[in-house]
């Protein structure tokens, strides 16, 4: 298979596939994101554990630990997507198959490059936090 086909239907590039060194940059984006809210997820509860006298605290610094391990993975795995992605620009994957696969809607917006810069409609509140 030549570089310039896609990796699955064999078809040249088109309006209906995605280059893979392009869409890997992205999702490498979305994990570095990630991340950074994991972060800030493990500062806003330590704080908040801080201020509560939490009776359990040695289980809740272990919870804060895991936090902080998910932060650690998904860092090294958009480092990796980056290494990736560069010889990957000439490879070529369907739309349908993101589209297929990937069920929060923001995400694949992002992912296939049509988000826009409005609210996105998966990060509305249903639920009510304590």
């Amino acid at each position: 298979m030549s570089a310039d086909r896609t990796l699955k239907s064999g078809k040249m590039p088109d309006k209906e596939t995605l280059s893979i060194g392009q869409t890997m940059l992205r999702i490498s984006s979305e994990l570095s994101d990630t991340a950074r809210t994991c972060t800030e997820m493990q500062w806003l509860v330590s704080a908040l554990l801080e201020q509560a006298h939490h009776p359990d605290l040695p289980a809740e610094l272990h919870m804060l630990q895991d936090i902080d391990k998910v932060q650690q993975v998904l860092e090294d795995l958009a480092a990796l997507l980056l290494i990736a992605a560069k010889p990957a620009h000439a490879l070529y994957i369907e739309k349908t198959d993101i589209e297929a696969h990937v069920k929060l809607v923001s995400l694949r917006a992002r992912i296939l490059g049509t988000a826009n810069n409005e609210k996105d409609e998966d990060q509305k509140p249903d639920v009510t936090w304590l």
